[in-house]
């Protein structure tokens, strides 16, 4: 540890980047903004963890086969792909607000076909293609909502301030849903939750992008129509991890749906 970033009293000093990173977070949790953001992205994380890990069993539970629910599972990583092509080829004409608030209410709606959805028709599908374009948007507009925001600032401590509560989320997640699951006897209540976190996640985003849009002087830059991606070092190397980590939360899924169909043993 270099001595000359310490006080004597072994205290950081005012001057360092450290501090400054500690006070640029700090003004960011005195917006609402920043804890609508918050809100909005472990509301999202916890509806779409759970309802990842219980899919198979949900559609098993409505009267699909197993076959079909893994078709219907199938066709959500390649609608996720579709997002994000979508939303970077027409980048310079849409903003973070424009793409979050599609990113968010397009689970809404999805989660709304799946209620409805029967066995046999084929809107269980627009459910899978509704729910997988929001994930992958949102993926995007989470690493760039912020500094459209709240200023691009500091973006690596901003940025990890909101995304701890979210891995949080991820994690507690699965065992939120089995605990909801047991006590209602079946998916029925957990549907409903899952409704209402997407619901809320939705009203969150585009209520912090109106919080966003007022608190932005008339002459300030950030005013002016910015790019989905913010064209800097950071966000640039922030953006292809972001992407690794959700095809590896994919993955891992995908084996456990899997290993759950008859007839398909796990390797020893």
């Amino acid at each position: 540890m270099d001595s000359a970033t310490r006080t004597r009293g072994g205290r950081w000093s005012r001057d360092t980047p450290e501090h400054g990173h500690v006070r640029i977070v700090q003004r960011a949790m005195r917006q609402p903004v920043y804890w609508l953001l918050v809100a909005s992205f472990v509301s999202f994380a916890l509806f779409y963890t759970a309802l990842l890990f219980n899919l198979v069993p949900m559609l098993r539970e409505a009267g699909f086969t197993t076959a079909q629910a893994v078709a219907v599972y199938a066709c959500i990583g390649p609608s996720q792909v579709a997002g994000r092509i979508v939303l970077l080829t027409m980048e310079r004409w849409l903003t973070a607000t424009i793409a979050g608030i599609a990113g968010t209410t397009l689970p809404v709606a999805a989660l709304l076909i799946f209620g409805t959805a029967t066995p046999g028709s084929l809107s269980v599908y627009a459910f899978a293609i509704a729910f997988g374009a929001g994930m992958g948007i949102k993926t995007i507009v989470q690493a760039t909502a912020a500094p459209e925001f709240l200023g691009r600032e500091g973006y690596g401590a901003l940025q990890g301030s909101i995304v701890t509560p979210i891995y949080a989320a991820q994690a507690v997640s699965p065992f939120a849903a089995a605990m909801i699951w047991q006590a209602g006897g079946g998916y029925h209540l957990l549907e409903r939750v899952l409704l209402s976190l997407a619901f809320i996640s939705a009203v969150a985003f585009a209520s912090a992008a109106v919080f966003a849009l007022k608190s932005r002087p008339a002459h300030s830059p950030s005013c002016t129509r910015q790019p989905i991606l913010i064209h800097d070092v950071k966000s640039r190397a922030v953006l292809p991890r972001m992407h690794e980590r959700h095809i590896a939360i994919d993955s891992a899924v995908a084996t456990g749906v899997t290993q759950a169909v008859p007839g398909k043993r796990r390797p020893m």
